[in-house]
């Protein structure tokens, strides 16, 4: 064979050998390829998984954080409303104390006013005779349990009697008892406009042994008031 054969003969070895070598550098290209794809793809899902577990870690986390804040809220929101509840409770109960008061003192002043320009009312009048009433009752009677035996049955005789006139009831009057009431009946009074004519030396005189639980000058002003209204 000639050198050309001999060079076209190595020409062609070489065009193999070169052929041969991008099949195996394409071929093994794919593999690279292939195992890229495959590597990045495992580490895509390598990563979504590590990302979707952070995320719901933090999730988890920020849920556990806002039951917390809102449990926060609601203890704190809770603590505030009892706070309040109660703040208002002591200033409605304050504020009731301070208008009773003042509505006491007010009263009183009206009262204390009322007093001064118009006198006692008639039931401060009515109680303050009924108290004198009977304290003068209670002082006949301990004067009765201690007066010596026969000094007192002087007043329980039975008045004498006029005819025409009706005997008023001097009970009415603060400190005048049964025994009083007769004894004054047995000096001929009566009435409440005979009592009240009548003057402090006779009401005592009329009482004779009693005399020492005479309150002459009121009762005579009390008859007065008594005599007033019923000739009325």
């Amino acid at each position: 064979m000639g050198p050309l054969t001999n060079d076209m003969a190595r020409l062609r070895d070489d065009i193999d050998t070169l052929h041969n070598s991008r099949e195996a550098f394409i071929n093994d290209l794919k593999h690279d390829v292939a195992e890229t794809q495959s590597n990045f793809r495992n580490a895509r899902a390598e990563m979504a998984r590590k990302l979707v577990g952070d995320l719901t870690t933090f999730v988890s986390g920020l849920k556990a954080d806002v039951s917390d804040m809102q449990e926060g809220f609601r203890n704190d929101h809770a603590e505030m409303a009892r706070k309040l509840i109660y703040d208002l409770r002591t200033f409605a109960s304050d504020l009731n104390k301070n208008v009773a008061s003042l509505r006491q003192k007010f009263a009183a002043d009206i009262q204390g006013s009322h007093r001064a320009w118009f006198g006692q009312s008639p039931a401060e009048r009515t109680t303050k005779k009924e108290t004198e009433r009977n304290a003068r009752e209670e002082e006949e009677h301990r004067w009765e349990e201690e007066a010596p035996e026969g000094e007192y049955e002087e007043a329980q005789g039975e008045p004498e009697k006029v005819e025409g006139v009706h005997p008023d009831d001097f009970t009415k009057i603060g400190g005048i008892g049964s025994g009083v009431q007769k004894r004054l009946n047995q000096a001929g009074i009566y009435t409440f406009a005979q009592l009240a004519r009548s003057n402090h030396e006779q009401v005592r005189g009329a009482l004779g042994n009693l005399a020492q639980l005479a309150d002459a000058y009121n009762w005579i002003a009390e008859a007065k008031e008594f005599a007033a209204s019923t000739s009325t």
